[in-house]
């Protein structure tokens, strides 16, 4: 029985590789991330209108837990929205779940300036899918705030390319809508 592992290990360049480096296990799950930063193209559609935007989520900077995101679409020519944000995620980088708190910068509706938020990922498979709950309020505490909700999933279709699909609902306190994507997204 010994005689047939050692062979084996002999035989396997993974095991080898493991047997002469052992990885880091811990770091791994600290610092290496379950989710991809991702370009992203889809369709929208609100109110029966149909519309379009491309976005950037998750550009790491640097070696830290701070990503950088932002986004521009459009579904009809007076309500254009656009956002960027700073998130930073609170737990190991390769955990199944985490939160991060966001700041950035959104125009919505009839309102723009500062937006403030939170948002949890839902890590399905490591790399592969993941299930995004998202709330901000963009100009927080004035008559023209709006809360945005968006619920989101991706799904990888191969090692780079993934399919999205989303709904957002926007409210005010004079406005509110709903908007549903789908499209597709590339891992960078």
């Amino acid at each position: 029985m010994g005689w047939g592992c050692q062979v084996g290990a002999q035989e396997s360049p993974l095991l080898q590789r493991w047997l002469q480096n052992p990885p880091d296990l811990w770091s791994d799950i600290e610092n290496s991330p379950s989710f991809a930063t991702k370009l992203r193209l889809h369709l929208n559609s609100r109110d029966n209108n149909l519309g379009g935007g491309i976005g950037v989520e998750d550009m790491f900077l640097g070696q830290s837990r701070l990503t950088l995101s932002g986004g521009y679409e459009q579904v009809s020519p007076d309500r254009p929205a656009y956002y960027t944000n700073l998130r930073y995620y609170f737990l190991p980088l390769g955990s199944y779940v985490n939160l991060a708190p966001q700041l950035g910068y959104r125009s919505v509706l009839h309102s723009s300036g500062v937006d403030v938020g939170i948002q949890v990922v839902f890590a399905l498979s490591p790399q592969s899918a993941d299930l995004r709950l998202e709330q901000t309020f963009t100009t927080p505490g004035t008559t023209t705030e709006v809360g945005t909700t968006t619920i989101s999933a991706s799904y990888a279709l191969d090692r780079q390319l993934s399919v999205h699909s989303g709904i957002q609902w926007r409210r005010s306190a004079v406005d509110s809508d709903t908007l549903v994507r789908l499209g597709l997204e590339w891992r960078l």
